[in-house]
């Protein structure tokens, strides 16, 4: 299969709107957590939450905007997700109104008095951290704050899109079962050298049951021609003991769309599994 690769293109203004969207969005959040953690201090979930919603908003700029270039995608969510992180200490020296004390002097300071991790007015003893462990405490937050937003931003704008037509992929197809697991080689050969008859005669002898595992292929088209090529995913399935759905991806890529319709027709006039993943 061929690999896909984004175009690195987008709308015109598309990396400076999703900015501007973003590093609004992350300032917002973090004004608001600053204030909520007077009362209130969950480790790792609130920067996880800021990471979201810079990340998010990304998102949504990626798929308006039609952004196609993932890394800077990505890094512009990055910054924002650590600009979300950074507005309390942002905030809290700017309330401290000492003008002799800079930025990293305050955070030196601010370290050095430690954290207190725990709900103001608990009954229990809150978890004091000396200066070093709040450094180092500081370092994972941001990192889950930047990290979370570049990831959500950087699969977004890495997803399938068709550049004649200038739209994306349409929504996933149902998952068609392909064989059972010690069959990969064969259907990734299959998949490579475009075998429809071979895939559609392995996919006719596997089902999917409970406790089972399988391989799957699903696909995605664009909706707005009739030319562009499948972007195909092959999959292993398995059923965990409450009978839901666990996928992992195995290979991803891009085939012509009529040898996938070949497999269809195949599998028409064939036994045949689907999974809805």
């Amino acid at each position: 299969m061929k690999p896909y690769v984004p175009s690195g293109q987008s709308d015109p203004g598309g990396i400076a709107r999703m900015a501007g969207a973003c590093l609004a969005a992350g300032a917002v959040a973090g004004t608001l957590l600053h204030y909520v953690e007077r009362w209130l201090n969950l480790l790792l979930l609130f920067p996880a939450l800021l990471g979201a919603v810079a990340g998010g908003v990304g998102v949504a700029v990626i798929a308006q905007k039609r952004i196609r270039a993932p890394l800077a995608a990505a890094l512009v969510a990055l910054a924002a997700g650590a600009l979300a992180y950074g507005m309390d200490a942002l905030l809290s020296w700017w309330e401290l109104d000492a003008a002799d004390l800079g930025f990293l002097d305050f955070l030196q300071l601010r370290a050095e008095m430690g954290t207190r991790i725990g709900r103001v007015g608990s009954s229990g003893s809150p978890l004091e951290l000396g200066a070093v462990a709040t450094w180092i405490l500081w370092a994972v937050e941001l990192g889950f704050a930047a990290g979370i937003a570049f990831a959500v931003a950087w699969a977004r704008a890495r997803e399938p899109f068709c550049e004649p037509c200038g739209r994306w992929y349409g929504e996933r197809e149902p998952a068609l079962i392909a064989g059972g697991l010690a069959e990969e080689t064969a259907v990734r050969a299959a998949l490579e050298v475009r075998d429809a008859v071979g895939l559609a005669r392995l996919a006719g002898t596997h089902r999917l049951g409970a406790g089972c595992a399988a391989l799957a292929v699903r696909v995605r088209r664009c909706g707005g021609c009739a030319h562009a090529e499948a972007w195909v995913q092959l999959l292993r399935l398995k059923r965990d003991r409450r009978g839901r759905l666990q996928e992992t991806v195995v290979t991803r890529g891009l085939v012509p769309l009529p040898f996938w319709q070949a497999v269809v027709g195949a599998l028409s006039g064939g036994r045949s599994g689907s999974a809805g993943a």
